[in-house]
This record gives structure tokens, sequence and C-alpha cells, in this order.
């Protein structure tokens, strides 16, 4: 198998630095993104030393910030010669109160929808350099759960909680797979797009809330939480499959979890709300992917 360059998002902790360790040990070339240098360094030497593989490098940004987007992409073309595989995996939830972006966006729609829109469409160039490239986006079963968008109002101005935010931001992600797999197929553009679910994964701010709380958080809540959520390696499973597994090499558009496709929940997905949420990303970011 050729070594690929693969760049992976949100890679400093969790489910995004378990793919890029778990690519590293296929012998891949890994650039992983963190917001904070000491972190990311850390990170990538844990990686080098516990994959044997020293091909892996870093590039710093805060993905809610289009201006950091803007200068990753730019380094990244600076540094490196094509890529194989793009996995946006950063992403988040936020607070009970509503917060924008130095951008004036909503931090959760910017993080987790804006941000994989901008850096797609600053380095599909750098895909098309080579044959079997991918995107992978990491997106989640909250969009059937959590979901309740308004298309009228994308960025919750009214209405926000931070459960709904994630919930759209998920949703609006996985229609952006889909209509990003449907606009390349139609310009001929040789690059697969899927979606996964990853599965409710315990984190390091589970455990500590949980310990927190004493007895009953350390007796009770903690040994439920690992026999019921899966750990940061059975999440990160299905990324590593959908970017290196042969399985896939010509599956676009479709969502998966544990492997397999699964459906997705359609209610409010449809040919015209695909469009609104498309051209809000265009005029948004104020980059198009296609003329």
């Amino acid at each position: 198998m050729r070594k690929k360059t693969i760049l992976i998002t949100g890679a400093t902790r969790g489910m995004g630095k378990a793919a890029a360790l778990a690519l590293a040990k296929q012998g891949h070339h890994i650039i992983i993104t963190g917001r904070k240098e000491y972190e990311t360094v850390q990170v990538q030497q844990e990686i080098i030393l516990e994959s044997d593989n020293p091909h892996v490098d870093y590039l710093l940004a805060d993905l809610s910030l289009l201006g950091n987007i803007h200068q990753l992409a730019e380094r990244f073309k600076q540094r490196f010669d094509g890529l194989d595989i793009l996995i946006h995996n950063a992403g988040g939830i936020f607070g009970k109160e509503r917060m924008e972006t130095a951008d004036a966006i909503e931090k959760t729609i910017a993080l987790n929808f804006v941000a994989p829109y901008l850096l797609t469409a600053l380095l599909t160039d750098e895909l098309q350099k080579h044959s079997d490239a991918r995107i992978v986006f990491t997106a989640s079963d909250g969009h059937s759960s959590m979901a309740k968008p308004d298309f009228e109002d994308i960025e919750l101005k009214q209405g926000y909680t931070a459960g709904r935010a994630y919930g759209n931001a998920k949703l609006f992600l996985i229609m952006m797979s889909q209509e990003l797999d449907r606009k390349f197929k139609e310009t001929g553009i040789d690059i697969t797009v899927n979606s996964l679910h990853p599965g409710v994964v315990i984190n390091q701010k589970m455990v500590e809330d949980a310990k927190r709380r004493g007895f009953l958080g350390k007796a009770i809540m903690l040994p439920l939480m690992r026999l019921l959520m899966k750990t940061a390696e059975q999440g990160a499973d299905t990324i590593v499959y959908l970017a290196s597994s042969e399985e896939v090499e010509d599956t676009s558009g479709l969502y998966f979890y544990n492997r397999k496709p699964k459906k997705v929940n359609k209610k409010y997905i449809s040919v015209e709300t695909k469009e609104i949420i498309w051209n809000y990303c265009e005029t948004i970011t104020g980059v198009k992917l296609f003329t």
C-alpha cells in the first residue's frame, strides 16, 4: 500500500489522536492540527514514538476562525505536495449561552460546520493531485436526536440551546457531505466523500466529572460509562476504516456507523435545504468551491 499524506483536524486528544496514531502505525504521513503548540508538539512526539513512524507533522490553527483556516491551508501548501486524505474530526459542543467568534459566526456552527466547508474548499486542489483521494467527516447521530433547524436562522439567533446548535451543525455537516459528493460526481472530480457516527465516546471530561461526584461517581457512574460507551480507539475505528480501507475505495456519499452504512434521518433534508446550507457557507466564508 502506498504511503499516503493524511491531514486530520482535532487530533490532539480523544478520537482524533487515536485515529492519527492508528494511521501512523499503517506507515502513512500524518499531519495533525491543534490550537496550542505545546500540546500539539507533545502529541506529535507521542505518535512518533508509539507508531515508530517519524513522518508525523503538525500545523497550528483555531478552526473556529476563518483567517486561521486560510493560514492553515497556505502553510499546508507551502510545506507539502498534495493531499490524499482529509479527515474533519475537530468539533465541539459549547455552553448554555450563545457565543460568536471574532468573525461574528455562532461558535458551534463555525467549528463543526463552516470550518470543514472552508478547509475542504481551500484544499480540494491538493486532493486532486492524488488518485484515490478521500474526505471523511466525523458527524453524529445527534443530527437525528438533537437537531431542530430553522433554515431562515442557521446560527440560531433565536431559540439557541447548546444541544440544538450541535445537532443542527452535525445535520448540516452530513447534508454538506452529500452535496459535496454530488457536486464532485457532477464535475468529474475523483474524490470520495463519506461521513460517520463514531458512537458515544467516553472522554476525560466525563471521567473527571464522575470522579468529582465522589463515591457515587466512582463506584457507579464510571463503571456504567465504561460499560456503555466507546473508548477513543473504538470511536476512531470507523474514521480509520473510511480513511484507509480498500473496501471503501469507490464508496462515496454515505453515512457510516461501526464500518457499515447507516440511514440518515431525512426529516430536514431536501434539495432545497441542501442548497440553503451550501449557499450559507459560500456567503459566510466568501469562498466558492464550484464556480
